[in-house]
Parts: C-alpha cells; structure tokens; sequence
C-alpha cells in the first residue's frame, strides 16, 4: 500500500464498496483505494490529507449517505461527493443539497 492519500474515498456497505473500489482501481493508477466500511475507517479517512472525490453509498449499514456528505463538507469542503442511492429519491437529493 501506497503512503500516498487517495485521491477518491468510496464510502458504502461492504459489497458496494467492494464493486467501486474493484471498478475505480481497473481505471486509476496511483496510491491504494481504501474501502471504508464503518465509522472508525472513515473517522481515520477524514483526519488525513482531504480526498479530491468522495463516492458515498446512500445505505451503509452504519450510518446514511447524506449523515456522510455532512462530515464529509465540514472536514474538506472543497471535496467533490458523487451519492450512488438504488432510488429516485427527491427529499433525499434536496437533503444533499
């Protein structure tokens, strides 16, 4: 593993993650993408160097996506958030906004 920071943090329930990581890392070179898969792993993902992109599942099975974007605009708000959800959801895209 690089000691690099990622560029791109994926943050989503276990087999989510596991499919956007494998996907991202076919098609970016550089440090390792870590898979954050509970609140310890993104708590430490968020005390590093900021991400340029953070890819949030909407159902982690620890928290929500848009208790994660919230974080994730306080500790780096100049980081990009792409929120993958299964669902056309308007109050949700209005709570991510």
């Amino acid at each position: 593993m690089s000691d690099r920071p990622s560029p791109v943090l994926v943050v989503a329930d276990p087999a989510d993650c596991r499919l956007v990581v494998d996907l991202l890392r076919r098609e970016l070179e550089g440090p390792a993408l870590p898979e954050i898969v509970d609140d310890g792993s993104f708590a430490k993902a968020l005390d590093g160097p900021p991400p340029a992109v953070v890819v949030v599942g909407q159902q982690t099975g620890w928290t929500d996506g848009v208790g994660i974007l919230r974080r994730v605009r306080a500790a780096c708000p100049d980081c990009a958030v792409i929120m993958l959800t299964s669902e056309r959801d308007e109050p949700l895209a209005a709570a991510a906004l």
